[in-house]
């Protein structure tokens, strides 16, 4: 019989904002800085002043993720602690659902930074 989420599992969650709008917005100001880029490099206007200039602004996204995923970070206590309590009996599994649980709580925060961090290694990389 599979078990449904309990009610201190939906609890701990309501702490974490809905925040996909967000994290659309800046991965759609990403894919606009790659366009600008390319458009940069493809003019011949890539020099070392424009490439700090997006370097600056990938930085700044970054850290806005950064501050968004602050709350799911504070949740972790409280949700490996929920997981622990409720699979006692089958500790192996319980920290299974709970880190499976916790990295689906950072997926998408992970996908917006590992987005950045490829623009940054890419301006970095290439002149």
């Amino acid at each position: 019989m599979k078990k449904q989420p309990d009610d201190n599992i939906i609890n701990i969650l309501d702490i974490i904002p809905n925040i996909d709008r967000k994290l659309k917005e800046i991965s759609n100001k990403v894919d606009l800085i790659l366009l600008d880029i390319r458009k940069d490099k493809h003019r011949g206007n890539f020099n070392s002043e424009v490439k700090n200039n997006y370097n600056k602004k990938l930085i700044l996204l970054l850290e806005k993720v950064g501050d968004y995923s602050q709350p799911a970070f504070n949740v972790r206590c409280l949700l490996e602690n929920n997981y622990i309590n409720r699979y006692k009996n089958d500790s192996k599994k319980g920290s299974e659902l709970f880190l499976n649980h916790y990295s689906s709580i950072h997926k998408p925060y992970d996908t917006v930074k590992n987005k950045i961090w490829k623009l940054l290694n890419l301006t970095q990389n290439n002149e």
